[in-house]
């Protein structure tokens, strides 16, 4: 591994990047993405109106994508990949619990219109069912997550198995989130099985599969929600690699464009410049300068 600076990126990589000509390049790229987002800015609400794709569709549709994303990276014979929903039993088990928890108490009180205190008759019962269920409460999620009853991270995210075969596991939302999102998640198998491990980029390529997907579905389907979230997103990192940059060579960014980016997207793009911004920033510049294939070459 070459030596790397102070923000943990390779330093032939970034040193590339830290000129003004590319600078100059990262704003103009930034702020095409920013007038992209702010002309699909009026979907935001209507995603949650969108149904998920059917438990029963998950492995056609991680089929179908993944023909796509590996005639647009150019590989061929990619292991297996199996898809799932996010597991999370807790929440149901905590209501459950809730839902029970009245019944100890009654059994500790009068019963109203009886003479009679059940706790008598039934001596420790309130305290015995009271304990175990408040341990059920606080406990469930650790043992659950222990025995694989429910996922410990959260949804989305690709785990990789042995032999390179692994998951992607997504939640339940609009299929046209879940589409590039698949696509993002798959992306990262292709790369632990082409490599056997995750570069610097990989949070990059995978995201400019996740757009090129994105907008095939967009125009196949005729419906630009597909193009949402990774336009978002894809925005943010942008915003985030083009102030770092702007520090790294000491010129001053444009406070107007990043404080509509920041308004727009509700957030602030003044932060880290971690392996997705620097991933985004960089192969972005790389595919205007020489075009989609980028992605392929950089697995």
């Amino acid at each position: 591994m070459e030596e790397q600076n102070r923000y943990g990126l390779e330093e032939k990589l970034f040193e590339s990047m830290c000129n003004k000509e590319t600078v100059s390049q990262v704003e103009s790229i930034f702020h095409q993405s920013l007038k992209q987002l702010a002309g699909m800015h009026y979907l935001s609400n209507k995603l949650s109106l969108q149904k998920p794709i059917g438990k029963t569709k998950l492995d056609e549709t991680l089929t179908e994508i993944k023909g796509h994303v590996d005639e647009f990276l150019g590989v061929k014979k990619v292991k297996e990949c199996e898809i799932r929903y996010a597991i999370n039993a807790s929440e149901p088990i905590k209501k459950l619990a809730l839902a029970i928890l009245p019944v100890a108490t009654i059994l500790g009180i009068t019963n109203s219109g009886t003479s009679y205190n059940l706790a008598e008759i039934f001596p420790m019962t309130a305290l015995n069912v009271g304990s175990g269920l408040i341990g059920a409460f606080f406990g469930f999620e650790f043992v659950s997550s222990a025995m694989g009853f429910m996922d410990s991270r959260d949804a989305p995210y690709y785990g990789p198995n042995e032999g390179c075969e692994g998951t992607v596991v997504i939640k339940k939302e609009s299929r046209t989130l879940q589409i590039p999102t698949i696509a993002h998640e798959y992306t990262h198998h292709v790369q632990n099985s082409v490599r056997g491990s995750f570069t610097m980029l990989a949070e990059g390529i995978a995201r400019g599969v996740e757009r090129h997907i994105a907008k095939m579905y967009a125009e196949k389907e005729d419906n630009p929600s597909f193009l949402y979230d990774s336009t978002m997103t894809t925005t943010r990192e942008l915003g985030t690699g083009y102030i770092n940059l702007c520090k790294a060579i000491g010129i001053p960014y444009k406070k107007a464009l990043i404080e509509s980016a920041n308004s727009m997207l509700n957030e602030d793009c003044d932060r880290g410049f971690d392996h997705y911004a620097f991933g985004v920033t960089y192969l972005s510049v790389e595919e205007a300068n020489t075009g989609k294939s980028i992605y392929g070459r950089a697995l």
